[in-house]
């Protein structure tokens, strides 16, 4: 990472960061590689979307999610690099930013001002003294007399000033352990102080055999007693609070805090562990790494340390630097043998191999893992691996025996039903299709009134979906429902099923599952997008009213990517109204509440359309170029049409011409764009009676697209230019 610094004027600095290639194009192949693992697409089992496919639907908005994480981590390094403490936070623009080059940002912030501190030789001070009166005397007294007291057992409730013998544990608020928590057979002088005020007076008033409990008060305790040699402990109990609580950034400060107070080795190991964890949380890999190193020559318990190294490399992992992952992960079985973390690693091992299309390798790790560890918790996950590698080599026999393997071998297995789908696939690949339907009623009737059951009879439905059989899909989900409809996997029947009927054009029926899944599975993962599909179907037929209340309730009800999207759509339909400052107001809600690339760039494609309604075209037009900037997808290539359209509406026929080509030579792949654009750009042509040019256009149209109408509307032109 190159670092640059420059002052503009005064307090205010520009440093210009360099990021190497490598770092922000492994980080987004392997983020591309992790989605294409989970993300669902029509005619794809689950995890088996082809990753071409996923990196040209999604690789624009990864980028752009992997280069906010990218600038946030490294702006940290490179202020601690130059030594640089900014006074505020800083503005970032981007320098440059091509795929396969170094990714450069420029920052600008100001610092504070350097204060010289002048003559002190002047200044006097007065000295304090000390006298000790009778009072103080008596108090030492008395302090020395409770030292040198005598105890008797007594049978009455303790009052303040009794001494206690008590065995006491500590938790956390949500109830889990923290290091020293417990302690057996402690004294303890009521209203001393010595545990905390909070804590002590939970004991007033009990008797020997008595049971009480009490939550430890951290931040009250630190104020109180900020010299306490318990503080330690106490900083470790804080920052565990604040990472159940998501404040990453304070159980950092409170983990680092409690290592550096802390005198017992293990505890002081355990502090950095989790920063580090917190770090990993954030990703900020270069100061997890930092963190995690600092265990390793601590003298703790091996298994402690291979935990270090094991998250050290699985940060080189997230980073995409797999070659340092592999040699880090060979470091916890070499040098911590007989730890649990070897088998963790060997698993990791071979999934980066899987993820680099290396499966006969990846097998063999995964081969080991079985044979020699057939009790660990990683035994499952590696069986269920070597069915996946088979299937990627297409050696579906292979594939198939495997994921058997895995049924009959971990039969508790939670990818039981992941199993039965592989074999289900292998089976679809050699055309076998009765043979993969039969199947999952065989395992179901197997594992009759159970989860397995449940997700088999899920990916029944599922597999005749992606076959297209619609009908018979929406019939096995209503199985699903009816059968299982207190297991996890019914929770998105109703959802599919909408999704079935969407695919056989029965909007009226997809309308109602979708509601019907919101309201039956009101807390299921799947229940918001189906509000905001019933949403959009209904504003898609006309139905504002419907679609209005329906969009409130996703708005509303929930944050995060399905509330701006709601927003969105409904300020599409307030706009289709005419109804401009609502559709204004809806379209502002969705860029404050997301934090995705694409949905603010179709919040920005709105605002836009708002003001070219209402005749503000330079409005328009910074709109749009938002827009743009934000994202290269579909989203940009209907912003470039707009553009371009402000320019034709100001007669500027000159410049819509070459707007209107641009969204041909940057956004080719959207053809419900490209065609309309060339188009256009034709008749801007003709109105500047450049018809050479426009015919040339016109052509291109009929030879090079299968769009009917366009091609159409382009002969019809062609002709009326037959005498120019």
């Amino acid at each position: 990472m190159r670092v640059s610094v420059e002052t503009t004027e005064g307090l205010q600095r520009r440093m210009t960061v360099e990021v190497p290639a490598v770092r922000v194009d492994g980080e987004v192949e392997s983020r591309i590689k992790q989605y294409a693992r989970r993300v669902r697409m029509d005619g794809f089992r689950p995890g088996k979307v082809p990753v071409s496919l996923v990196k040209k639907q999604f690789g624009d908005s990864i980028r752009q999610e992997v280069l906010g994480e990218v600038i946030e981590s490294t702006l940290r390094e490179a202020f601690q690099q130059e030594k640089i403490n900014p006074a505020g936070m800083p503005s970032v623009e981007p320098v440059k930013d091509q795929v396969g080059e170094d990714f450069a940002y420029a920052a600008i912030f100001e610092v504070y001002p350097e204060i010289t501190v002048g003559d002190l030789s002047a200044l006097s001070v007065t000295q304090t003294m000390a006298e000790v009166g009778d009072a103080d005397i008596d108090s030492m007294l008395e302090k020395l007399r409770t030292q040198q007291a005598g105890w008797e057992e007594v049978d009455r409730e303790a009052a303040k000033g009794d001494r206690v013998v008590i065995d006491y544990e500590g938790k956390l608020a949500d109830g889990s352990d923290f290091p020293g928590n417990k302690r057996e057979d402690a004294q303890l002088i009521l209203g001393g102080g010595n545990l905390g005020e909070d804590f002590e007076s939970q004991l007033l008033g009990v008797k020997a055999g008595d049971a009480r409990s009490a939550e430890a008060a951290y931040t009250v305790f630190l104020e109180r007693y900020p010299q306490s040699k318990m503080q330690a402990r106490v900083y470790y109990g804080r920052g565990w609070a604040f990472a159940k609580q998501g404040d990453a950034r304070a159980a950092i400060r409170d983990y680092q805090r409690s290592a550096e107070l802390e005198k017992d080795a293990n505890i002081r190991a355990d502090a950095l562990l989790r920063a580090g964890d917190n770090y990993f949380n954030l990703g900020e890999m270069t100061s997890a790494v930092q963190t995690y190193a600092k265990v390793l020559p601590l003298s703790v318990d091996a298994e402690v340390k291979a935990e270090a190294q094991f998250q050290i490399a699985n940060c080189q992992f997230k980073r995409g630097e797999n070659s340092r992952a592999i040699n880090d992960f060979e470091l916890v079985s070499q040098r911590y043998p007989v730890t649990s973390y070897v088998v963790r690693s060997q698993y990791m091992i071979g999934r980066i191999h899987f993820s680099a299309s290396r499966f006969a390798q990846a097998r063999q790790i995964f081969d080991n893992i079985v044979e020699n560890y057939p009790n660990d918790d990683y035994a499952d996950d590696a069986q269920y691996a070597i069915g996946d590698c088979f299937y990627n080599e297409e050696k579906y026999d292979e594939a198939i025996q495997a994921y058997q393997q895995l049924i009959n071998r971990f039969p508790r297995s939670e990818y039981l039903d992941d199993a039965v789908s592989g074999m289900q696939w292998s089976l679809l690949q050699q055309q076998k299709y009765d043979e993969a339907l039969q199947l999952a009623d065989t395992y179901i009737a197997r594992f009759p009134d159970s989860e397995a059951a449940a997700d088999l009879q899920f990916r029944k439905g599922e597999l005749l979906y992606n076959l297209e059989k619609y009908d018979q899909a929406i019939a096995e989900y209503r199985k699903l429902y009816s059968n299982y409809r207190n297991r996890k996997a019914a929770g998105s029947a109703w959802f599919w099923i909408g999704n079935a009927y969407l695919k056989m054009a029965d909007t009226t029926q997809a309308i109602s599952a979708m509601q019907r899944q919101a309201r039956e599975f009101p807390q299921a993962d799947d229940s918001q997008e189906a509000l905001l599909r019933a949403g959009e179907l209904m504003a898609a037929r006309s139905d504002f009213r419907g679609a209005e209340d329906v969009l409130q309730q996703v708005s509303v009800a929930t944050s995060g990517v399905y509330a701006a999207q709601a927003d969105i759509v409904a300020g599409s339909v307030y706009l289709k109204q005419s109804r401009f400052d609502a559709a204004t107001q809806s379209f502002t809600h969705a860029l404050a509440k997301s934090t995705d690339n694409s949905t603010k760039a179709a919040a920005e494609l709105g605002l836009g359309r708002i003001a070219v309604a209402q005749i503000q075209y330079a409005t328009a037009r910074e709109h749009f170029n938002r827009a743009i900037n934000l994202t290269g997808d579909e989203t940009a290539a209907e912003a470039q049409f707009r553009f371009a359209q402000t320019y034709e509406a100001e007669q500027n026929y000159k410049t819509a011409a070459v707007e209107f080509l641009k969204v041909k030579y940057l956004y080719g792949s959207y053809l419900s764009w490209v065609v309309p654009g060339v188009y256009r750009a034709a008749m801007a042509n003709e109105q500047q009676q450049l018809w050479g040019e426009a015919r040339k256009l016109y052509q291109s149209i009929l030879d090079g697209y299968k769009d009917e109408q366009y091609k159409q509307m382009a002969q019809e032109r062609l002709q009326q230019l037959a005498g120019k």
